[in-house]
């Protein structure tokens, strides 16, 4: 599948069905374990296709950032007291730069999942609004 036709796909999931995206999801739509797509950097046979994940999800919140939300993984390291502590969070989009600071040295960054973006605190995510769907 062409990546128009997931950047459509996605845009319906998201926009029209109020869906949410993850990496996870985009990985099993195009045939990649998402634990391959983590380790994308050593696993050359799946690296074309994960680099797609990132670029898709990327480049769609970019262009809807207007109507979506966009939550990031972050993986990065931190010297403290001489020692290398290595960090893993998820954060929302706009905590990234702030957190980006933090660290001396980002390891991995992408978008974790996209929403629609919501200004209500009455349309929260929850478990059972993701099942309704």
């Amino acid at each position: 599948m062409a990546q128009a036709q997931y950047m459509e796909d996605v845009s319906g999931f998201v926009l029209d069905e109020d869906r949410i995206v993850t990496y996870k999801w985009l990985s099993n739509s195009l045939s990649v374990s998402a634990n391959a797509a983590k380790r994308s950097r050593r696993a050359v046979s799946t690296q074309a296709n994960v680099t797609l994940i990132s670029r898709i999800l990327h480049k769609f919140v970019e262009e809807n950032r207007d109507r979506v939300t966009a939550t990031y993984f972050l993986h990065a390291e931190q010297e403290v007291d001489g020692k290398t502590e290595r960090h893993f969070t998820v954060l929302r989009e706009e905590q990234l730069e702030e957190a980006q600071k933090k660290f001396s040295r980002i390891l991995s960054s992408h978008v974790f999942r996209s929403e629609a973006a919501c200004f209500g605190l009455s349309v929260l995510t929850t478990p059972q609004r993701q099942q309704e769907k």
